[in-house]
């Protein structure tokens, strides 16, 4: 049998189209592989989700509120809501007004419920036996994540007073998993050391006629104070320089780091003789507080952040 050799140039040529083939059916099968995780393939379940289960023993439950108008297939944001000391979740998503504006702007909204009796979330190391609080909120946000469509890098904490509290811990001890996080009038005397595994974003929200947890920390040395929270967020952040400010609303100043590590922004609105209050809570708190609304900030500044690091 007669066989012909190939040109070397040809052979060349060949062996190039070849790899070129090759890297086009990896590159398609990568694209088809990622436009298929960023999709759900059931149908989404609507309104409020209740979840139950048992932590260490103890009975916890949750409200998870998916939006109304949730696209089939599409993953959405998650936002987790602490209630303050004594309160429930249901009573954060009326409160907060997270749950109607959820579904407004589309994004899942997560009201958690601290045991029973008490109702106090545990803000440093926890008592054996007791509410496993941390484990709550890791086993929860696996159930919601199975229940809905989450986008797992868009995983956001907020609350308020005692909930602050356990917003920031999280920020501390779960930021593997949260993008940002935003507490209101928050309580950070009792936290443990901050030892994040990277850099979050936070937003933090106070009054300065705050009677229950005081602007400037509690007496006599200050522990706690707003100061000092801003001081280790923006040290463990890697921020630089000093931040800018501007008038954000009525006796409101916002103050904004944004040259921190991996893309992450710390920010602080300040309301001047604002009290112990979630701004624009439903009913309106009887503490004095600014006319903004803490739910449509504290949304405002999530949106722009991902776990990727990119700020919006």
């Amino acid at each position: 049998m007669l066989v012909r050799r190939v040109p070397a140039a040809m052979r060349q040529r060949l062996i190039a189209l070849t790899a070129i083939l090759a890297a086009a059916l990896v590159a398609g099968h990568d694209a088809s592989r990622a436009a298929g995780d960023s999709l759900c393939s059931s149908a989404p379940s609507r309104g409020n989700l209740y979840v139950q289960m048992a932590v260490g023993g103890v009975p916890r439950s949750a409200i998870v509120h998916v939006p109304r108008h949730a696209r089939r297939g599409a993953r959405l944001p998650l936002v987790l809501a602490f209630h303050g000391a004594g309160r429930t979740g249901s009573f954060m998503a009326s409160y907060s007004t997270l749950e109607s504006l959820s579904d407004s702007q589309g994004f899942i909204s997560v009201f958690p419920s601290a045991a029973r009796p008490h109702r106090y979330w545990a803000l440093a190391e926890e008592d054996p036996g007791g509410p496993q609080d941390l484990a709550f909120i890791e086993q929860l946000l696996d159930r919601a994540e199975a229940m809905t469509c989450v986008d797992a890098s868009r995983v956001y904490g907020t609350g308020i007073s005692n909930g602050g509290g356990m917003t920031a811990r999280l920020g501390c001890e779960m930021s593997s998993r949260l993008a940002a996080i935003a507490p209101v009038s928050g309580g950070y005397s009792s936290l443990d050391p901050c030892h994040p595994s990277r850099p979050v974003s936070v937003l933090e929200i106070h009054g300065t006629a705050d009677k229950v947890v005081p602007y400037a920390g509690k007496p006599p040395g200050g522990r706690g104070s707003v100061g000092s929270f801003l001081g280790q967020w923006t040290a463990l952040d890697g921020c630089r320089g000093s931040p800018t400010r501007r008038g954000y609303g009525p006796s409101s100043m916002i103050f904004s780091w944004r040259h921190c590590a991996d893309g992450t922004e710390v920010e602080h609105i300040k309301i001047y003789g604002g009290g112990h209050a979630w701004p624009g809570a439903e009913p309106p708190d009887r503490a004095p507080t600014a006319p903004i609304s803490a739910a449509r900030a504290v949304w405002n500044f999530f949106r722009g952040h991902s776990l990727s690091g990119a700020a919006g």
